[in-house]
């Protein structure tokens, strides 16, 4: 509704994208200094949460790109598109499926000092998309397709109701 053109150029998506994660490997490094040099060694308070700024910038930074780009339409990106949403309500709802996740499923706070801690993210990450994805989907299909097709039955009237009921409210 309200277009702020600094943000229409793909450049500009580009350039603020880029800023935002070298701010966030520069925060990495700040805090790899620190825990060096004066013997910062909690680490969870750094990664526990992502309500950061710099994920915010990171996050809005990415947005502005992928909004700039013209994509074509693909029934399976827009299939998985429609479940992220739902991906990401059930995956972090509450402390507790994020701690049943994270801490008892992938135990990631064993892989921090690992050499396997890059790919074990990976593997994380893309498991508990493609898991939650086949989650929301089924509930798509067993839940809110059948919900939808009885509001559609109650709420679509045939025409000639509708005219008589026009009819008597004039």
């Amino acid at each position: 509704l309200y277009p702020f053109r600094a943000f229409e150029s793909k450049k500009t998506a580009v350039l603020c994208l880029s800023g935002s994660v070298m701010l966030m490997i520069a925060s990495i490094l700040a805090v790899d200094f620190v825990a060096i040099n004066f013997g910062f060694d909690h680490y969870y308070y750094m990664f526990s949460d992502s309500h950061k700024l710099l994920a915010l910038c990171c996050s809005v930074s990415a947005f502005l790109l992928f909004k700039n780009l013209k994509i074509k339409q693909n029934k399976v990106i827009n299939r998985i598109a429609s479940s992220t949403f739902g991906i990401l309500l059930i995956h972090s709802s509450s402390g507790t499926v994020c701690r049943f996740l994270w801490g008892d499923i992938f135990h990631n706070t064993e892989f921090y000092s690992s050499k396997w801690l890059v790919l074990h993210a990976i593997i994380a990450v893309f498991v508990t998309y493609f898991a939650c994805l086949i989650i929301d989907q089924l509930v798509k299909l067993i839940i809110e397709k059948p919900i939808f097709c009885i509001i559609k039955h109650f709420t679509n009237r045939p025409k000639a109701i509708e005219k008589k009921i026009k009819d008597t409210s004039e």
